[in-house]
């Protein structure tokens, strides 16, 4: 009985203390380990994309988790909670990833398994065509003219046909390989990007390019948007920066801190428009309004700049009395 209470308290002790060493360990313990969490399960999903898998989901999810990291550095109440939910979002994201790449793999070997079946059947049929082809038109000719008479003539060229001499049989051959090789080649690039690039705007209040607003009144609230087009043949991770300058700010990148950030994982071939307010607490001419476009690079795993800005000039004046 002793032995069998012993037991029991050890079993407990032993899972409260592994219910805490997780605690302590499992959980981020700042926004920084969160971002950390959040940029490994960023490269598990372009791993998984690269190798074919359908990432769309994941990406919806990893993007919930950026969303939470905002939401918790301007909520300090509720930060922990939010970096805790963001921490298992990003910690779920990298672990399906990786059945997402296994299922992207296995449907490309069956995808190029295919191709390389109809290749070698293509072939196939093209030999037999070309050993074959002749004597099958021949007995075709003769099984359609069977009751056909013949009639003997007086004068007449001695005339081969083209279809069965053996230059037109090489010549009609040569045309469907070229044709077959240039379909598959077709098909094996096809969602290749040739020129990978990046789009990035400003638009106005009416989400169109144009109806910017050249001057405000100290403190108004101009509204704007900002655009954002991913055409670099996998998700990218874009980080928009929003800075004010003047005309002696050096720019491409600006070397001033940004007042607002925003931050979203685009999938290869979509968009993102998001909108912003900007105001100004000094007058002043010339104000720069600079938007800048950076990424995180899975290859490097840094952030870096995109060597993308677009910028607005704004003047400031006094409310009118």
């Amino acid at each position: 009985m002793i032995n069998l209470k012993f037991r029991v308290v050890l079993f407990m002790l032993i899972l409260s203390l592994s219910i805490f060493m997780t605690e302590c360990v499992g959980q981020p313990q700042n926004a920084e380990d969160v971002k950390k969490s959040i940029f490994e399960a960023y490269v598990s999903i372009v791993d998984a994309y690269l190798s074919g898998g359908n990432v769309s989901g994941l990406i919806d999810d990893l993007n919930e988790a950026i969303l939470l990291v905002k939401m918790a550095e301007e909520n300090s109440s509720f930060s922990k909670v939010y970096l805790d939910k963001a921490f298992n979002i990003s910690e779920y994201v990298k672990y399906r990833a990786l059945d997402v790449k296994r299922m992207g793999e296995n449907a490309r070997f069956n995808y190029y398994l295919t191709i390389a079946l109809s290749v070698s059947l293509l072939i196939a049929c093209i030999i037999l065509l070309y050993v074959y082809g002749r004597t099958l038109y021949w007995r075709l000719w003769l099984k359609a003219r069977y009751n056909n008479k013949i009639v003997w003539r007086k004068f007449g060229g001695k005339r081969k046909s083209m279809i069965i001499d053996e230059e037109v049989w090489a010549v009609i051959l040569a045309i469907i390989v070229v044709s077959a090789v240039f379909a598959i080649s077709q098909i094996c690039i096809s969602g290749r990007v040739v020129e990978p690039f990046s789009e990035l705007g400003i638009l106005g209040s009416k989400m169109k390019i144009g109806d910017y607003p050249r001057e405000l009144v100290l403190g108004e609230k101009a509204k704007l948007y900002i655009y954002v087009g991913n055409h670099m043949g996998r998700p990218m991770y874009y980080i928009v920066k929003i800075k004010i300058g003047n005309r002696t700010t050096p720019v491409d990148p600006a070397p001033i801190p940004p007042i607002k950030v925003y931050e979203k994982i685009l999938d290869d071939n979509s968009t993102w428009i998001f909108p912003f307010q900007i105001s100004f607490n000094e007058t002043g001419l010339n104000y720069r309004l600079i938007v800048e476009l950076w990424i995180y690079n899975s290859t490097s795993n840094q952030i870096e700049y995109h060597s993308r800005w677009c910028q607005l000039w704004i003047n400031v004046t006094q409310p009118k009395v």
